[in-house]
């Protein structure tokens, strides 16, 4: 089994959060990514503690950037998260969780400590169940706000933030109907010429820009989402960097955006019989 940590609300737990493993790793020889104390997909322990037929006590520290791990005192895992690929995009808080492997694991006396956090702020896209703070450009798509759930159908437009924003960090999760298109712009200015540029959204691993492309850049190297679910997509840019992330999955980075300046976040509706839904979206500007 295992302990998730920093658990998305939707999306796959062990590849948008964290998954420290427990097992039995009597019969192994050496240590892996599900081995007691494991980062799965990212980093095995530093020796096999896992024991079998008792109780053992598990220690999880969290506290960015440094994860550890012990085991009856003995420690396992020391990791520093911004040096790893794997874990230097993962978000930094979420779901506390278990994961059933169909096999018995028990678990007793749980419990959690909060540390004092030290990330910077997250600001929330939406105020409520209203437009405020957005404006729409041209087309003529539907854009509505219900429950807190940005949705768009109806034809082709944009709906863009009346702020401008350069360097951040941008999260939400997405969810598409089959034959969807559309897009996130950023930097964007006005139309028809000054788009910025776009992350695209079309869940169509046979496109030649599937989601998670920078559109006509850099081209996704996969698409691990379906159509109708719900995933989270994370969208980093700093200058002419960008790094995008779908459900959990690095699918396209580069180091010369086409654009470096402040402009507005803009999200489109392609066309007619597109239906696109965002919620949790919310941004950390960075320095």
């Amino acid at each position: 089994g295992g302990v998730f940590l920093h658990a998305p609300l939707h999306g796959r737990a062990s590849a948008v959060g964290i998954l420290v493993k427990l097992s039995d790793d009597t019969t192994r020889s050496r240590p892996t990514f599900t081995s007691t104390g494991g980062i799965f997909g990212a980093q095995p322990p530093n020796c096999l503690s896992g024991l079998v037929g008792q109780w053992v006590n598990v220690e999880i520290r969290c506290d960015f950037p440094q994860l550890t791990v012990t085991v009856n005192g003995q420690l396992v895992q020391d990791v520093d998260m911004r040096d790893d690929p794997m874990l230097r995009y993962r978000p930094r808080a979420g779901f506390l969780g278990f994961q059933d492997c169909s096999k018995p694991v028990e678990y007793r006396h749980v419990r959690v400590k909060r540390l004092p956090g030290t990330e910077k702020e997250w600001r929330p896209l939406f105020q409520g169940n209203d437009l405020t703070g957005w404006k729409q450009i041209d087309g003529d798509a539907l854009w509505r706000v219900e429950n807190e759930v940005l949705t768009a159908d109806g034809g082709n437009g944009y709906l863009a933030t009346e702020k401008e924003y350069h360097n951040f960090e941008w999260r939400a999760y997405v969810q598409t109907m089959p034959g969807s298109n559309g897009g996130i712009f950023l930097r964007f200015k006005s139309l028809p010429s000054d788009r910025g540029f776009e992350i695209q959204i079309e869940d169509n691993p046979s496109s030649n820009n599937p989601t998670g492309s920078i559109y006509n850049h850099r081209r996704a190297c996969c698409t691990p989402m379906q159509a109708g679910t719900w995933y989270p997509l994370q969208i980093l840019v700093r200058g002419r960097h960008g790094t995008i992330r779908v459900n959990g999955v690095t699918v396209a980075q580069t180091d010369s955006l086409p654009v470096d300046r402040a402009g507005h976040i803009a999200i489109q509706c392609h066309h007619q019989g597109s239906r696109i839904r965002i919620k949790k979206m919310k941004i950390q500007v960075f320095d």
